[in-house]
């Protein structure tokens, strides 16, 4: 697996840290002869090397933080739905082996707001927009600002729909 693109071969400094943590991982990984982080995290960094590459002839804006945050959520979505069906067929040897990976990238993420955090900026967000019922959702979704490696979107959605059915 080849990770060499603009975005990856740019000086230290500008690299973002996540960026610059994972390629750490692989070496040490390396090092240690741990054949199932090094290629997780070789897979994750061909994903952000195809992703570089295929934004870059669209816009010129390099890769950062949020960009790998987005893709290792990705990658553990991919994991998830994995585990699913592996569970399903009964193949529980590609199943665990899905966990260990699954792990592993969930250990990049940074970490995430509780429930009930998230649902105190949801109910911050419907009081300044004046949300009422639930087809409001779009407009509360647009005025919460939460970061979106503490949280993902998805997450925030059904906790606001949850917070304005309540209300109804």
């Amino acid at each position: 697996m080849c990770v060499d693109t603009k975005a990856t071969t740019d000086p230290p400094s500008q690299q973002p840290p996540l960026l610059l943590r994972l390629k750490t991982d692989v070496k040490e990984a390396m090092k240690n002869k741990d054949k199932m982080r090094l290629n997780t995290v070789k897979g994750v960094l061909s994903d952000i090397t195809y992703a570089s590459k295929s934004t870059s002839s669209t816009s010129q804006s390099p890769i950062d933080d949020s960009s790998v945050i987005r893709i290792l959520r990705g990658a553990i979505k991919r994991r998830e739905e994995s585990i699913s069906q592996y569970t399903a067929a009964n193949r529980l040897d590609l199943a665990t082996n899905e966990k260990e990976e699954l792990e592993i990238l969930k250990s990049y993420l940074p970490e995430q707001m509780s429930e009930e955090d998230i649902e105190a900026e949801v109910r911050k967000a419907i009081k300044q927009v004046g949300a009422s019922n639930v087809k409001d959702v779009g407009k509360v979704m647009k005025e919460i600002k939460i970061d979106e490696g503490k949280a993902d979107k998805k997450s925030i959605s059904i906790i606001a729909k949850k917070v304005l059915s309540e209300s109804q």
